[in-house]
């Protein structure tokens, strides 16, 4: 026997697993209309995979399998059982086999088989799934798979409920992710936000506090858990809660409230030392001073003792840039000098406690540059978090196919508090090259797609074609692959940036066009050439380098495009309207998907009549009530949007599209 094959029983069932088989049996019986649904053993066995599977050792040896009986995707990268998925499915009229390396791998062959069977989920919740009609008696595939990417992440952002998280965490794998961030301790701004309903009058706000918070992360680590996720934490707030400042979020405090033991500790910045525009989150510390760096070290060092079920431990200073302290011992050393020496002895302290978890280090604002005077102690411990914020969402990684030349654009130079950043790929992805001279390490991209621009983007396809191409050139740019910063529902208009983005990680290969028709065809059904048509006219029509202030303000072929864009919009609204009520008889998946379709046709007329009038010149006390008019309309629809629309981004950057100058 194939030693694939064998000692499927070797290992008694784990929580993880039972998972995997209750999803089996759920959509084996939907799949096939029969009560006992597939017969189909699961095992996590990484032995079965060959030998070598530590860090740094030689690549496991891959069984000879016969391509003409076995699709195969696989890379010959060294095999770490925890970090990395591969799973084989051998599975013929209904019976056989899924084996993973870890019980993550065997759920995500578990759904990988279901795609292959014609399954499709393509937003969270029951409402996104497509289950087709298929006896038992076809249901046979035989593949072996590895994913392109190690990391294939969400990261949580925007204003979100715990039912919205928990949902998306449900759906990631089946979508080809196989990690979640939740960013500082609790999560607390994005809940909060949410529960009240921040900028939206229309919905009174909830009784919501920290203790809701903090049952509420228990609860999805607890579901991260359930399916063998990696696990990222906390990133945001060591600053601050080193001094006793708790890091709820972005909130402003009174310098009177600041204590002078504490003061001390702040970094200087303009002659003063307080908080950094009042927000104690984006306050870096005087990190020459030992009892500031000290106090942040010992915060990480008792958080990870406290929270050994963190996979990835995010280590990041003070947000915000221009901040950091200016008195002449910190002078002494670079800002990411003075980082090299705390995480290097938080790494010695954790070593000495025999703490394995990880740890990412960021490459982020002022930390983009490289440490002048000190090295990493023990690289194996972190992973390397490039995350170019200011770069531009319009253009890819690639031209033409290939990333930039290494060495052919030089860095912007250094200058303490003064610093301009850029928007183009090519000097952002300076910073990364002149990292990689000092650092060969794990690492990936932690990138913001879906935060701001899915907002700004209104069609959804030309972005999703931005994700597609940008993974596609992680491996070129030595990246080892994506934890996206976003909001937990952009699926507005549609969800192809995020179905491309879940498998385009897992399978680099994927051509854009085949991955947006097979959305289409699940989520629109016979209706997914009109879907397609009225996307595509909006992409192509509303100037996406318009709305990220990349073309002047006043711009004719930007208002042309706008003009025809709300003319546009008027023509397919009632043809949307029309496929939503023919397909609700059918199916109501997909009549909802073409209703949300109706609804952004509303929103994207408005947008494109207001985009217009500023593009002439239009002053914007004059495009105000319209703007309003719109505003109010989306809120009242917040109910009906809740699952796919994050308003509260949607509508406080597309204000800011309308209202301010550049």
């Amino acid at each position: 026997m194939n030693k694939l094959l064998m000692d499927v029983k070797q290992k008694p069932a784990t929580t993880e697993l039972d998972y995997a088989y209750a999803e089996l049996q759920r959509y084996g019986r939907r799949l096939t209309g029969e009560g006992d649904g597939l017969n189909i053993k699961l095992a996590a066995n990484p032995a079965a995979f060959g030998t070598g599977l530590g860090a740094g050792d030689e690549a496991p040896t891959i069984p000879d399998l016969d391509p003409a009986d076995f699709q195969i995707q696989w890379h010959s990268a060294p095999l770490n059982a925890y970090w990395d998925d591969a799973f084989l499915i051998d599975v013929q009229g209904g019976s056989g086999v899924i084996i993973g390396t870890n019980s993550r791998s065997v759920l995500q062959g578990v759904y990988r088989m279901f795609h292959e069977f014609g399954c499709r989920f393509y937003r969270p919740t029951a409402a996104g799934e497509y289950i087709p009609e298929r006896e038992k008696a076809a249901c046979s595939v035989r593949l072996l798979a590895r994913p392109d990417h190690r990391h294939r992440g969400i990261c949580i952002e925007g204003a979100a409920s715990l039912e919205h998280v928990l949902s998306i965490v449900e759906w990631a794998p089946k979508a080809g992710f196989n990690a979640y961030f939740l960013q500082f301790r609790d999560s607390f701004t994005f809940f909060e936000r949410w529960y009240k309903h921040e900028g939206n009058e229309t919905m009174p706000a909830e009784p919501f506090t920290r203790e809701h918070s903090l049952e509420f992360v228990a609860r999805i680590i607890a579901a991260i858990k359930l399916r063998g996720m990696i696990y990222h934490a906390v990133g945001h707030g060591w600053t601050c809660e080193s001094i006793g400042f708790p890091s709820i979020g972005w909130h402003k405090v009174q310098d009177s409230e600041i204590p002078e033991d504490k003061r001390i500790l702040l970094a200087e910045v303009g002659g003063k030392r307080t908080f950094f525009e009042g927000i104690p989150l984006n306050t870096q510390l005087c990190y020459s001073n030992p009892l500031a760096s000290q106090a942040m070290i010992d915060e990480i060092v008792r958080y990870v003792q406290a929270h050994r079920e963190v996979d990835v431990l995010h280590v990041w200073l003070g947000d915000n840039f221009n901040n950091f302290c200016e008195c002449e011992e910190c002078r002494r050393l670079s800002p990411p000098d003075h980082y090299m020496v705390m995480i290097n002895e938080v790494d010695r302290q954790l070593t000495a406690l025999g703490l394995e978890n990880r740890i990412a280090f960021l490459i982020y604002l002022e930390l983009l540059w490289t440490p002048e005077q000190v090295r990493m102690n023990n690289p194996d411990r972190f992973i390397m978090m490039y995350a170019p914020i200011h770069r531009t969402y319009t253009s890819t990684f690639l031209k033409e196919g290939k990333a930039p030349e290494r060495g052919k654009t030089p860095r912007i130079p250094f200058e303490l508090n003064k610093v301009d950043y850029p928007r183009d790929i090519e000097r952002n992805l300076a910073f990364l090259y002149e990292w990689q001279k000092v650092f060969a390490g794990d690492s990936f991209d932690f990138d913001y797609h879906l935060m701001w621009d899915v907002h700004r983007e209104y069609s959804g396809i030309r972005l999703a074609r931005v994700i597609s191409e940008d993974i596609k050139g992680l491996r070129q740019l030595g990246l080892g692959g994506l934890v996206s910063c976003q909001v937990q529902r952009a699926f507005f208009p549609n969800g192809l940036a995020m179905y491309t983005m879940g498998h385009t990680l897992f399978n680099r290969d994927l051509a854009f066009e085949r991955l947006a028709e097979e959305y289409f065809a699940a989520a629109y059904g016979e209706h997914a050439a009109l879907a397609w048509e009225y996307l595509e006219g909006i992409s192509r029509l509303m100037s996406h380098e318009y709305t990220r202030n990349e073309l002047p303000m006043l711009d004719k072929g930007a208002h042309d495009g706008f003009v025809q864009a709300a003319a546009w919009c008027e023509a397919y609204l009632p043809r949307l309207r029309e496929a939503a009520e023919a397909a609700a008889a059918v199916c109501p998946n997909r009549a909802e998907m073409l209703h949300i379709l109706a609804d952004s046709a509303t929103i994207n007329k408005s947008l494109a009549e207001l985009l217009s009038r500023k593009a002439a010149g239009t002053p914007k006390e004059q495009l105000l009530p319209q703007w309003r008019e719109l505003k109010s309309f989306i809120l009242m629809r917040e109910p009906q949007l809740a699952d796919v629309m994050d308003t509260f981004y949607f509508t406080m950057i597309n204000e800011g599209i309308i209202v301010n100058d550049w």
